[in-house]
């Protein structure tokens, strides 16, 4: 659940002359890098966002509150404290490396008692003794909070009408009288549009007019429609009735990926408050464009639908961008695969980090879910890389051209931290580590265990103390398939040396299993008897004996799958230049195949 009411929405209205009413503090007022998310009773999420400003191996945060909380919970970092305010975040192992320019996105719980009221608030926080944001440790009450710059942390809002004559343009109708940008970014930047009702108003709506195309525009405020030039902000059901003299400030962030837009042209509630040229056409349908070969309505619910575009790659590529027009409004798209801007009928979907790299001939399968409140939208436009995937007809132009002009491809910003994701996901495997433990176990809990195994090491399964070989070798080759076809991702994410860990956890295990050319040990423990105990690895006493598949006991399915998970692995090991690794795996690869092909029958059969 979100902010309640009157703590998400900041209101600052000027009632008559001279008269401000205090704003209320909420948690991300007083630092516009800490971006706050859900809260809960006695608790709530928080991301510290900032750009590294130089290289470093290792680093420290430190971050101050403007009043006591019990604890934090972080992930990605260790964490420690001795006044309850003020605490230090240091890298783990696998996190601290970082370059000078990327951005650092660091995931916290705050805890606090549940019955506190007035939440605390994160007041000033520095990386490696510089300061990120906050105007120092201690809190300031008599002046109002720092205006964060982010635009899911709005500010203020108020809400207005026909503006006054104060706020109108003096000359040439120039709209820097009432719009001005904030800050700036590469790509975006944050603006204002400040009015001042004249008159009692019940819904609003601002028209805004760019110089250039832009990507996206948001803003906390108002419900956002548009695409290309042309953009409008609607208000919302907290804030639409406004009084007389109430002051709009309309905070919004434009993303952009071609030359820098600015605004020059405002209407609010069809009243044109200042207009500096004559913006151009809007981004219209071609005519003759049909996109109805070029994807598939797989499945549909009430306001919903669910879509798949089959994109056949037509060259080795690092980066992508899909655009999507549409007939017909769309409230919302979302997809697992891409990063999703825009708005209204027109959209955009560029890759993420870890699936930008395609090479010629490669079969793309883009699925999406498209929400909509009105008609049913329909697709009229398709690009892909500026590349039309939708028929020709009479009066298009030449082949390949498209019925928007986006910029290049965008290095859209992740949505969510994947790196730490990464680093999490190894991090699981290791708890599940048996066998005599290396130095630079990560899982302190865990020390070395069933050392007196039949077969030594491998993985436990999911909560059992068993060691089942058919849910390991699936693991690891859907594990190592994974790095083969992501390879770049977890470089970037600084992930390959403990993705090597992992995987070779499970091959070396498969490898000493591999007893002769038809035999594999494909279980040890027993589960009836292991499932009667409920205790750590660490402390088991019960009999574990060993099960195995043989040319007279066989296993087909256990043992193709094995050799699976070795092939994958010899395919990652090769690209890691570990060639020598990687043949043993091949080796032991090519020996179970032939077993599994040679002796053919159920492994269920074999180790009941």
């Amino acid at each position: 659940m979100g902010w309640s009411g009157s703590l998400f929405i900041p209101l600052a209205l000027v009632l008559g002359v001279g008269c401000l009413e205090v704003v209320e503090r909420k948690p991300g007022d007083a630092c516009d890098s800490w971006l706050v998310g859900n809260n809960w009773a006695g608790g709530y999420e928080a991301h510290l966002v900032f750009t590294v400003d130089h290289d470093v191996d290792n680093w420290e945060v430190d971050i101050t509150f403007d009043k006591e909380i019990t604890s934090l919970t972080c992930w990605m970092a260790d964490w420690e404290t001795s006044d309850q305010r003020t605490f230090k975040l240091t890298n783990l192992a696998w996190d601290g490396d970082y370059d000078d320019g990327d951005t650092m996105n660091i995931l916290l719980h705050v805890n606090y008692d549940k019955d506190v009221q007035d939440l605390p608030d994160m007041i000033f926080a520095t990386f490696d003794g510089n300061p990120i944001c906050g105007d120092g440790p201690m809190p300031t009450t008599t002046e109002s909070p720092t205006q964060p710059s982010h635009p899911t942390q709005p500010t203020q809002q108020t809400t207005s009408s026909k503006p006054s004559t104060t706020t109108t343009a003096a000359t040439e109708n120039d709209c820097s009288a009432i719009f001005s940008i904030e800050t700036e970014d590469v790509g975006s930047w944050h603006g204002l549009v400040t009015l001042t009702a004249e008159t009692h108003v019940q819904g609003w709506e601002t028209k805004m007019t760019f110089t250039e195309e832009i990507d996206n525009l948001e803003s906390p405020l108002a419900v956002v429609s548009g695409g290309g030039k042309q953009w409008t902000l609607s208000s919302k059901s907290f804030d639409d009735d406004l009084e007389v003299g109430a002051v709009l400030e309309l905070r919004f962030e434009v993303y952009y990926s071609g030359n820098k837009p600015d605004v020059i042209n405002i209407e609010f509630n069809g009243d044109k408050l200042c207009e500096e040229g004559t913006p151009s056409s809007t981004t219209t349908s071609q005519p003759g464009e049909d996109c109805s070969d070029a994807y598939t309505v797989e499945s549909e619910d009430t306001g919903n639908w669910h879509g798949l575009i089959d994109i056949t790659v037509p060259e080795d590529i690092v980066g992508w961008e899909l655009v999507l027009g549409f007939d017909n409004t769309v409230d919302s798209l979302q997809s697992p695969l891409g990063v999703v801007t825009g708005s209204g009928k027109d959209w955009i979907i560029g890759s993420q980090e870890f699936d930008g790299e395609w090479s010629e001939g490669d079969d793309l399968q883009f699925r999406f879910k498209v929400n909509y409140s009105g008609k049913s939208p329909a697709i009229i436009r398709i690009s892909f890389n500026e590349d039309s995937l939708c028929k020709r007809g009479s009066g298009t132009t030449a082949a390949g051209q498209t019925t928007t002009t986006p910029g290049s491809p965008t290095d859209h910003p992740a949505k969510y931290p994947y790196g730490e994701v990464l680093g999490l996901s190894m991090l699981f495997y290791e708890a599940e580590r048996s066998g005599p433990l290396p130095a630079d176990n990560r899982v302190a809990y865990r020390g070395d265990s069933a050392l007196d195994d039949d077969v030594v090491g491998g993985y436990y399964d999911a909560g059992d103390h068993v060691k089942f070989g058919f849910p390991m070798a699936s693991m690891t080759t859907i594990l190592a398939w994974g790095g083969v076809s992501f390879y770049e991702g977890y470089q970037k994410a600084n992930q390959l040396e403990w993705f090597d860990k992992c995987l070779k956890w499970s091959l070396d295990y498969f490898m000493a299993a591999h007893t002769s050319d038809n035999e594999l040990v494909g279980q040890v423990g027993n589960g009836d008897a292991d499932h009667a105990v409920w205790g750590r690895p660490e402390d088991m006493s019960m009999n574990r004996p060993s099960y195995k598949i043989t040319a007279g006991k066989p296993g087909s399915d256990l043992a193709g799958e094995t050799a699976a998970a070795l092939a994958a692995g010899s395919m990652y090991f090769t690209r890691r230049g570990d060639t020598a690794y990687a043949a043993e795996c091949l080796e032991h690869a090519r020996v179970l195949f032939n077993f599994a092909d040679q002796h053919r029958g159920k492994y269920t059969d074999a180790i009941p």
